[in-house]
Order: C-alpha cells, then structure tokens, then sequence
C-alpha cells in the first residue's frame, strides 16, 4: 500500500478576524482547563477525598489509595485516543469536541454527587472509579482533537503561540484548582471539607460546561474527512502501525516528562510539602495553605513560560534540540528543588521556579513535535493516543510511586528525583532521535 498523502483532498476553514481567533482558542481550550481542572483538583483533594470515599483515618494511606484511585482513570485515555481520535480524524475536529464535553460532565457529575463509604459503602469508591473512567475516557480524545483544531487553524508562522494557548489552560486550571483547595482549606472545618465541601470544585466544573457547548457550537472546522474515503480506508491506528510506528513509539517517551513534571512538581507538591512536614515540619517556613499559594504562583509561571516557548516555537525550526536543552535544566532544577525541600527555602523556591519554566516550555516544543510529524489523516490519533498511552505509562503512576518511595524512605529528601531523575535522562535521549517533520 502506498504512503498516505501528507493531506488528503479537503476544505480546510481558518478562523478568521481576531473575534474568530479568541472563540478558536477559548472553545480549544476550555476542554483543555475542564480535563486539567478535575484532574487537578482531584489531587489536591486526595487526602479529603479518601477520608469520605474510604474507611481509613490515616492520612499516608489515604492518600496513597486516593491516589491509586486517582490513577485508575488513566488506563480510559488510550480507549478514548483510539475511539475518539479516530473519529476526529475521519469526521472532523469539532464533531469529535462535542463529544468529549459531555463525558467529562458525566465523570464530574459522578465524582461531584457521589455518596460517602458510610451511606453507600462499596458503592463509593465504585462510582468514584467509573467517574474517573469517564473522565480519562474524554480526555484521551479531547486533547489531540483540540490541538489538531488549533494547530490547522494557525498560519504556519504562528503554530507554536496557537498550540501554546492550548496548554496555558492546563496552568490556568492548576492555578484555579489551587485558588480553590486554598479558599476551602482555609474556611471550612475538617469536618465540613469531608461531608462537602471537596464536591464544591467539581461542581463548578459541572455548572460552566454548558458554556464550552455554546463557544463549541461556533467555531470552524479544520478537518473533515470524505465519508466514502473514511469507509474504505485502513483505520488510523493501522495506518500509523504500517507507516509511522518509530516515531508513534518515541512520542510515547517524549509524553513522559511532560507528564512526570506537571504529576510531579506542580500537581503533587502540596501533597508531597505535607508529607515531609509531618517529617521535619514544614518545608523550610512553608506552612498550611501557604503550599497552595506556592502552587498558583508556579501554574502562573508555568503559563508565562509555555507562551514563551511558543513564540520561540515560531522562530526555530530545530526545535527538538530546544526540547533538550530544556529537559537538561528541568533536570538540574528538579534535582536543586527536592534537595533543599526541607532545608533552604531560597534555593527550593529557585529550582522549582526553573523546573517550571522548562516545563511551560516543554509542553509547547512536544506537542508541535509530534503533532507535525503525522499527516492529517492520522495526526488526531498518533497525537491523541502517544499521548494518553504516555499519561497511563507514566501518569497514572507518578503520585503512587512517589508516595510509596515517601513511606519507604521515611519521607526523605530528593525521594521523588530517585524516580523523576532518571527518567528525565531517558527522555532526553528520546528527543534527540526523534525524526522532525512539518506536515501542514
């Protein structure tokens, strides 16, 4: 079978105006904040919410079953790539968009109105797992249905800043998630946080979802396969298989220390600061919800930082030695961060700060990457499913890991740099091989 075409015989629409450009971005990304946001919140209600789901009192092990729970959504993403991205490709980005919208108000309904273990026991956890199902299920394909809808959308020279709106909602959604846990925690007894008032995130989610339907509903196609092609055709992920399977199997790596550093560094390290506070109270004068402070100010940055890289996305066209160069400084960052967590809050401060930064980067620089080295026909799915499968391979499992290092080695410092290093090395040979391509 021949090579498939780099783009097959289409209407191709571009926003136009600027009132165009500002609905493409924030129907894009809406979907974008709504996934990172429940995702988000989820983390740093752990504790919270394994008190109300879970019989236990101990905060460790409610935390590390939250946790496992919280993971448990990911295995959903690679399902929901392969479905949902299939259908994008073949039918269209948008029509794939609306789908996605109302999966994720299902699975936040579920986790939003979901009884405690002492009224419904079993039953607790159970839907709170199939929430979270739903939730991984919508996000496998609202991620590369978005991307590929901005990044056909853009003029060639403005990929990068297109591309970089779409993973500012991700700092946008930390950044509110964090707003909320540290409002919450900081008027509500402990009390009222396990009865009720973790739900209060989630259904805020719910309530502003039906203004995603409405932006959604107006915005242009970038992409819409011809009906009587798409029923003959191999189907996307054979396609790849046949065709693309080197490249598809290093974006599975190149996933990996986005995904490391976002569970990691940003989502994670208020869970991580109260662990080593119960250890050596407190993070170098980091006290209570000061952590969520910390938190909004790194989302904030990190937001600053993906817009960078987009605008240096623009100008460069090796762009995965840009990817290593960052990656090498997220390295040393990570490393000066865990090592002076407990110790010396200015040095602390300083490598969390650099982490971020490359990882603003970083999110920019792989998504181009990988979406430009597929065609069209394929880009939703070889974009959409490298992604979810990094996230189940390295996402699902990053906060279990870590917080079982954490009860292995009595919470001890640079504990989650023993897993996050090395990783970080694997990903840098992974970018270095990766074959760049500018399919339109």
């Amino acid at each position: 079978m021949a090579r498939p075409r780099p783009e097959m015989e289409q209407t191709v629409m571009k926003a136009q105006g600027k009132s165009g450009k500002t609905r493409l971005i924030v129907a894009t990304g809406f979907g974008n904040f709504l996934e990172s946001f429940d995702f988000t919140v989820y983390s740093y209600f752990a504790t919270i919410i394994g008190f109300s789901i879970l019989k236990t009192d101990d905060p460790l092990l409610s935390t590390y079953i939250s946790t496992i729970l919280f993971g448990l959504g990911f295995p959903a993403r690679p399902i929901g790539s392969v479905i949902l991205g299939a259908y994008a490709d073949r039918r269209g980005r948008k029509a794939a968009l609306f789908i996605t919208i109302m999966l994720m108000g299902a699975g936040s309904a579920l986790i939003a109105f979901t009884p405690p273990y002492a009224v419904i026991g079993l039953a607790a956890p159970a839907l709170i797992v199939l929430g979270r199902l739903l939730q991984g299920f919508s996000a496998g394909g609202e991620m590369g249905s978005a991307a590929a809808l901005l990044l056909e959308s853009a003029q060639a020279t403005k990929r990068g800043t297109y591309i970089a709106w779409q993973f500012m909602m991700q700092g946008m959604s930390a950044a509110v998630g964090a707003l909320f846990a540290f409002c919450l925690f900081s008027t509500l007894s402990e009390p009222a946080m396990r009865a009720w008032g973790w739900r209060i995130p989630f259904i805020f989610a719910l309530a502003i979802i039906p203004v995603g339907f409405y932006i959604r509903a107006h915005i242009a196609e970038s992409w819409r396969g011809d009906k009587a092609e798409n029923d003959t055709a191999l189907h996307p992920v054979r396609l790849i298989g046949q065709h693309y399977l080197g490249r598809f199997l290093l974006a599975v790596i190149t996933v990996m220390p986005v995904t490391l550093l976002v569970y990691i560094v940003i989502i994670y390290m208020p869970t991580y600061l109260s662990l080593i506070a119960l250890k050596a109270g407190g993070a170098a004068g980091l006290q209570g919800n000061s952590r969520y402070v910390l938190t909004i100010i790194m989302s904030l940055v990190m937001m600053a930082a993906t817009f960078c890289g987009g605008l240096i996305c623009n100008k460069i066209a090796r762009r995965k030695i840009f990817a290593v160069i960052c990656l090498s400084a997220a390295f040393c960052g990570c490393f000066i961060t865990y090592f002076y967590a407990a110790t010396d809050f200015a040095l602390f401060i300083g490598g969390l700060l650099l982490s971020t930064i490359m990882l603003g980067m970083m999110m920019t620089v792989q998504a181009l990457l990988v979406m430009e080295a597929f065609p069209r026909n394929v880009r939703v799915t070889g974009f959409g499913f490298s992604l979810a499968l990094g996230s189940v391979l390295f996402g699902s499992t990053a906060q279990a890991i870590v917080t079982k290092l954490m009860m292995v080695t009595g919470a001890a410092k640079l504990t989650p740099f023993y897993y996050l290093g090395p990783m970080l090395l694997l990903a840098i040979a992974a970018y270095a091989a990766f074959p760049e391509e500018h399919y339109p």
